[in-house]
């Protein structure tokens, strides 16, 4: 499909130096045409067909004199003959001749010489209509006669490609033809006009639905029946079809118009428009995706088993556009081509638009891989960039939320390049992201993307006018991008962070300590003063856009907590020295990890690859280690929604439990524990974290205004006791041995089976003055 906006040789422009495009040659400044028709190639060729002059003034003579046609009428039919050799000799070109015998290729030669000739026919003997004596215009231009103006500029552009035609033939060893083929006048076509149905109905009306003759005014010449690329056109190849109006409901009364059909683009368009075009210049017909006094792509029908389109015309009626087999096949693949190019440009189902930008220079490499080579392998300017967002509706058992999948980089060639060309590539959640700053002066704003991990030498080199595009574009990629809505919530300095699934040992070497990574920062939008009431009412903080960002000099990772309720878990360490804060993960497969493809080694993209693999597959623990803890609050409180109160080891912790139809109570003395007191709005609950202790690694319970807390001396110490309090049994003791099970969920508790003192001993006072200021209830000394 890549060639289909090149399809032939002859739809290019002419190589000759003096072919330029029908405006390069302005009224003004006339050619004489004697300059072209001395050519040698173009007398030698005359000289071979010049006895076929005489038919063609016989023909003439039985429909038109030339001497009573117009200037434009003549150039019209000059102008179809050489339409209809280039297109017969485009099969001659393209086609192998094992497809054809001898004599089938030997007619459509004679039929592209008999067109040639007929063209210069017309020229040669039209002169007097265009020059007088001395090369002046015959034409009286005044400031109202542009149309005569557009007439010599295109007659001016069409005798340069004749030559160019004619020298074809003899570079291609095409001509002179062997034999007594051009002698034999009995078998040639020598027709000048064509024949078209006598003016009966206004076809024009039907065609526009409009009485004016306004817009058919304003076709001329070059628009009808473009001869190359101009300044404001691309040219992409011709063809001779045939026309039938019908009616709206009938195809019994079928009136055929033969006509020349030209594929287009304009320069300012992306879509490829046809322009239709008769002899007579009773119809000139337009068909593009832009709105105007013409029906557009819209209207049009594929019929694919008489090889026609089918147009629906304001009026009611139908135009059938009847092709040849090949015609159609090239016309109906490039018009697919484009459009669905242009289809990977646009918004997918699940996407969103993130930005867009122009691209100062777009190089793609496509390394060995020449199989998928869509887009061209020198640098192109000025492609359009997109940047789509994957975020599919996912079903969960509480609601229906959009989640994360990666993300979309489509480039659109620009629409003055003539073959429309994308790039669009899927960098998903479970691919590493990497990507390469260019060093040097020329191109210290470029961003190298690789593309393929199979194939290293696939990648994308981007290169910016300004340094914020590229910064934009990379922070949009590596999830760091702040929306308008957004804010960064905290932001701190950490000493280690390592991810490890739940199967792997207690202190595992991940591939993620072979980053240092320094610090980080919390991301989420701006909450509704709604969900601030529900907030303060306990209800849990909305997570859709909450991610945490993980920064290195090597890379950066974009953890995304777009969890449900009870989906997210916590553990603080313990005995351990540090300030650890342990974050519980569910199968997880929307992080995103980009690395600087240039400041590692090479295994380990794919070594951090089999690991977002496992995480997808498994839970996960994350392991924050901070300098202070400080940040390790205010981490906390931005990923749970829970301000924390308090925070310290503690002498002791026991609870008392009764025992089962006697009155006689056991108490269970954990031998460490770590507590905390948490807030969110109105909620406060008390979390401890155990180690050494045979029956559980953690509990966590709301603490309410109704509590009754004591004070109370044992063995002269100080010790608070929670009288009653109502809680769950600690998980993770022998009911659970997993990892998972030394965390709490901070949004979804246990219920309360559990009615039992608690008692907590402090190592120093102030740890015990601190922890009953924040208590919800007043405490009561004995």
């Amino acid at each position: 499909m890549k060639d289909l906006l090149t399809p032939t040789i002859i739809s290019a422009e002419p190589v000759h130096p003096d072919a330029p495009a029908a405006e390069h040659y302005p009224a003004s400044n006339r050619h004489r045409v004697s300059s072209i028709l001395e050519d040698e190639n173009v007398r030698c060729f005359t000289d071979q067909v010049g006895h076929l002059y005489d038919l063609f003034n016989e023909a003439s003579l039985e429909t038109k004199p030339v001497d009573n046609a117009t200037a434009e009428e003549v150039l019209r039919a000059a102008t179809w003959w050489f339409l209809h050799g280039r297109m017969k000799l485009e099969p001659l070109l393209r086609t192998p001749s094992t497809l054809f015998s001898k004599m089938e290729d030997q007619i459509i030669l004679i039929q592209v010489v008999t067109s040639l000739a007929k063209c210069l026919w017309l020229i040669e003997t039209s002169k007097d209509k265009f020059l007088r004596d001395e090369g002046e215009p015959s034409l009286n231009k005044t400031g109202a006669d542009k149309g005569e103006d557009a007439i010599l500029s295109f007659r001016l552009a069409l005798l340069p490609r004749i030559r160019w035609a004619i020298g074809l033939l003899y570079s291609q060893e095409l001509f002179p033809i062997s034999g007594q083929q051009l002698q034999n006048t009995n078998t040639l076509d020598s027709t000048i006009w064509i024949q078209y149905p006598p003016r009966t109905i206004d076809v024009r009306y039907i065609l526009t639905g409009n009485y004016s003759d306004t817009a058919h005014q304003q076709c001329s010449l070059s628009e009808i029946f473009p001869l190359g690329d101009t300044s404001e056109t691309f040219h992409y190849g011709g063809m001779h079809v045939e026309l039938y109006l019908l009616a709206e409901n009938s195809n019994s009364q079928q009136i055929k118009y033969p006509a020349t059909l030209s594929i287009i683009r304009r320069r300012d368009e992306e879509n490829i428009s046809i322009v239709i075009g008769t002899q007579d210049g009773l119809i000139d017909l337009t068909i593009s995706s832009k709105l105007g006094n013409h029906p557009t792509w819209d209207d049009v029908t594929w019929l694919n088993i008489i090889t026609s389109l089918e147009v629906k015309l304001p009026t009611g009626f139908r135009l059938q556009i009847r092709c040849g087999c090949w015609d159609y096949k090239t016309l109906k693949g490039m018009y697919k081509y484009v459009n669905q190019t242009l289809y990977a440009f646009q918004k997918g189902l699940n996407e969103e638009v993130l930005c867009e930008m122009q691209v100062e220079s777009t190089h793609l490499n496509y390394g060995q891989n020449l199989q998928t080579r869509i887009f061209p392998k020198e640098p192109i300017k000025n492609c359009t960039l997109r940047l789509f967002h994957i975020q599919p509706l996912q079903q969960t058992a509480a609601e229906l939320r959009k989640v994360h999948r990666g993300f979309r980089i489509a480039l659109l060639t620009p629409s003055t390049y003539k073959k429309t060309s994308v790039i669009s590539q899927d960098f998903t959640s479970d691919e590493i992201i990497q990507f390469d700053f260019l060093k040097g002066d020329s191109v210290n704003k470029a961003l190298k993307l690789k593309l393929n991990s199979e194939n290293p030498e696939e990648s994308l080199i981007l290169s910016f006018s300004h340094y914020h595009e590229r910064s934009n574009l990379l922070a949009h990629l590596t999830g760091t991008f702040v929306c308008e809505w957004e804010y960064i919530i905290t932001q701190a300095q950490i000493h280690s962070f390592s991810i490890a699934t739940v199967l792997e040992s207690l202190n595992p070497r991940n591939i993620f300590d072979e980053v240092q990574w320094h610090s980080l920062k919390v991301i989420g939008r701006e909450l509704t003063d709604f969900e601030v009431q529900k907030l303060e009412r306990g209800y849990a903080r909305p997570t859709a856009s909450l991610r945490v960002i993980l920064d290195s000099s090597q890379g950066r990772i974009a953890d995304r907590i777009n969890v449900g309720l009870g989906e997210l878990k916590i553990r603080r360490n313990v005995i351990a020295s540090g300030h650890e804060l342990h974050v519980l993960r569910q199968e997880q497969d929307d992080m995103t990890v980009s690395i600087s493809e240039s400041l590692i080694s090479s295994e380990i993209p794919r070594q951090m690859k089999t690991a977002l693999e496992d995480i997808k597959r498994q839970s996960s623990i994350r392991t924050y280690t901070f300098h202070n803890l400080a940040d390790l609050h205010h981490f906390q409180e931005a990923v749970t929604g829970f301000s924390v109160l308090f925070d310290s080891t503690v002498a002791s912790f026991a609870i008392s439990r009764r025992r089962m139809m006697v009155p006689i109570h056991k108490e269970w003395s954990i031998p460490h524990t770590r507590l905390q007191i948490l807030k969110r709005g109105k909620m406060i609950q008390l979390a401890a974290f155990f180690e050494g202790f045979s029956h559980g690694k953690c509990m966590n319970f709301v603490l309410r205004e109704t509590d009754v807390i004591k004070k109370t001396l044992k063995a002269g110490k100080t010790f608070l006791k929670i009288v009653d309090a109502k809680f769950s049994l600690p998980v993770g003791g022998k009911r659970g041995p997993g990892r998972e099970m030394g965390f709490i969920s901070l949004d979804l508790l246990d219920y309360p089976t559990e009615h039992d003192n608690i008692l907590i001993g402090f190592a120093t006072d102030r740890d015990l003055e601190m922890f009953c200021s924040v208590l919800p209830a007043a405490v009561r000394t004995k």
